[in-house]
C-alpha cells in the first residue's frame, strides 16, 4: 500500500524504498490527460499521505498541485531556482497559497529554498497558506529564508508544536520584546546570525516549552551561553532538552584567549533546571573552568539527566579541573544517564582502584574528548570503568581542536597514541565484562 511518494528524485537511503515511490516525470502526462478528460487525477494515488517534491526542469509546482489533496498529512518541497519568466514563481506562489484549502489535514510541512531572490514574492503567499491551518503541528523552514515579520506571523499558527527555522533573514533590531508561541514545545534554530538568535530566545515565550536546539555556523562565547540559559528560566519546570552546537570543523586550528573559558558561573543557571534530561554544549570556548565541585552540584540538581555533553567534541585547554570524581558523581546521582561527554584528568586513576564505587547500569556511551591517559594506566582505567559502567558499549576519543593547526608532527603522533590507548581501554573493558 503506497503511503509516501517522492517526485523528482530517487530515495537517498535504501531502506526508504519500502514506502517511497519515485514518480517518473512521464507520469504527469497521464495526469494532464486525466485533467483534460475531466477525470479527477487523484484516484491515480488514492492512498498517498506524504509527498516529497523536488522541483526541476521536468517537475514543476503545477505538477505538485495536481497531487495535493485532503489526504496529505506530510509535504516536503525542495525548490532549486525560481524564475518568473517561465511561470515557476507563479506556480510556487499558487502552491503555497492554496495549502490551506487543498491540504486541510497537513500536520508536517517542510520547504527548502536557500536563495534570497524571489523571497519578497513568496513570503506573503507562504504565510497566507499556513496561518489558518488547524492541523499543522510541525514546520521546518531551516533552509528557507524568512524575515522578522514572517516569524511573528508564524507564531499565530494555532497548534504549532515543532518549529525549525533559519535566522539568516532576521534583523535583530526588528525582533520585538515578546513573541508568544502558545503551543510550541520544540524549537530548532539554524544559521549564522548569532545575535538575532539570541534576541529571539530572549523574546520567546511559550507555556509548554520542552526542547531548544541551536545549530549555528558561528561560535558561542561564554557570555552568549550566560545570556541563553537565564532566558530559558521561565521554562525551568517544563524544559527537558537544551542543545547548543557550533558546527565547527574539528580539524580547523583554533586560537583561544586564556580568559575565554566556560566556568561554573557561566553554567550556573543549569542548576535551576531540575527536570533537565539532555544538555549538550559545543562552543569555541574551553571548559577548563568547570571542576568537580560544579559537576557534583549539577548531578544533584539534575538527577533526570539522560544525555550530558560538556564540549567533548570541541576545544580544551589543559590542565583540566574535572577528574574521575566527576564521573563517579554523575554515575551515583544520575541513574538514568546513558551518554556522558566530558573531559577529565586521569592522573588520579590509581587511587580509585581500591575504592568502593556504585555502578550505573544505564550508561552505555562515554565520550572522553581529548582526555589523555598513560600507557601504564590502561589496565587500571579499564577495571575502573567496567566497575562504574558495566554496560558500556562505546568510548569515543577526539583530537584537541586547539592543536589542529599545529605543524608539530610529534603533536599528531601523540594524539594518535592517546587514541590507541583509549581503544585498548575499551577492549579491556569488554574483556572484563565478558
Amino acid at each position: 500500500m503506497m503511503r509516501k511518494i517522492s517526485i523528482g528524485s530517487r530515495p537517498i537511503y535504501s531502506w526508504q524504498n519500502s514506502y517511497h515511490v519515485s514518480i517518473d516525470p512521464a507520469v504527469f502526462s497521464a495526469i494532464d490527460r486525466a485533467i483534460a478528460d475531466r477525470m479527477h487525477p487523484h484516484p491515480l494515488f488514492p492512498k498517498v499521505h506524504a509527498i516529497i517534491f523536488h522541483e526541476s526542469d521536468l517537475t514543476t509546482a503545477w505538477h505538485l498541485m495536481s497531487l495535493m489533496t485532503a489526504t496529505i498529512t506530510s509535504l516536503e518541497i525542495n525548490i532549486e531556482q525560481i524564475q518568473d519568466i517561465d511561470g515557476r514563481l507563479l506556480g510556487m506562489q499558487t502552491v503555497l497559497a492554496s495549502m490551506q484549502t487543498r491540504c486541510p489535514s497537513l500536520n508536517d510541512f517542510t520547504v527548502a529554498y536557500n536563495r534570497s531572490n524571489a523571497m519578497d514574492e513568496l513570503l506573503p503567499h507562504f504565510t497566507h497558506g499556513l496561518l489558518g491551518m488547524q492541523a499543522l503541528t510541525h514546520l521546518d523552514i531551516s533552509a528557507f529564508l524568512i524575515y522578522t515579520p514572517t516569524l511573528i506571523e508564524i507564531s499565530s499558527i494555532p497548534h504549532l508544536k515543532r518549529l525549525s527555522f533559519n535566522v539568516n533573514g532576521l534583523n535583530m533590531h526588528d525582533i520585538p520584546s515578546n513573541i508568544h508561541f502558545p503551543t510550541l514545545f520544540k524549537c530548532s534554530i539554524y544559521g549564522e546570525q548569532k545575535f538575532a538568535a539570541l534576541e529571539f530566545i530572549r523574546a520567546l515565550t511559550t507555556s509548554s516549552f520542552i526542547q531548544l536546539d541551536i545549530f549555528l555556523d558561528l561560535p558561542f562565547t561564554p557570555d552568549d551561553i550566560h545570556q541563553i540559559l537565564p532566558s530559558l528560566l521561565p521554562c525551568q519546570f517544563t524544559i527537558k532538552h537544551i542543545n547548543i552546537q557550533w558546527w565547527l570543523d574539528p580539524d580547523r586550528g583554533i586560537n583561544l584567549d586564556d580568559s575565554d573559558y566556560i566556568s561554573g558561573i557561566t553554567l550556573a543557571p543549569l542548576l535551576e533546571f531540575s527536570h533537565l534530561e539532555n544538555f549538550e554544549l559545543s562552543t569555541l570556548s574551553s571548559f577548563h573552568g568547570i571542576d568537580d565541585t560544579f559537576i557534583s552540584k549539577l548531578a544533584l540538581s539534575c538527577p533526570n539527566l539522560v544525555h550530558l555533553d560538556l564540549g567533548s567534541r570541541g576545544v580544551v585547554n589543559f590542565p583540566m579541573n574535572t577528574t574521575l570524581a566527576s564521573l563517579v558523581m554523575l554515575a551515583n546521582h544520575c541513574r538514568l544517564l546513558q551518554n556522558i561527554g566530558l573531559y577529565f584528568d586521569c592522573c588520579t586513576i590509581q587511587s580509585w582502584i581500591t575504592k568502593d564505587i556504585q555502578c550505573n547500569n544505564a550508561t552505555t556511551h562515554l565520550s572522553v574528548g581529548c582526555s589523555t591517559i598513560q600507557t601504564s594506566d590502561i589496565n587500571t582505567m579499564a577495571k575502573f570503568l567496567s566497575r562504574l559502567f558495566p554496560n558500556l558499549t562505546r568510548i569515543d576519543f577526539r583530537r584537541n581542536s586547539n592543536d589542529a593547526d599545529s605543524d608539530d608532527e610529534s603533536s599528531d603522533a601523540n594524539s594518535e597514541q592517546v587514541h590507541r590507548r583509549w581503544d585498548l581501554v575499551f577492549t579491556k573493558v569488554k574483556s572484563y565484562r565478558d
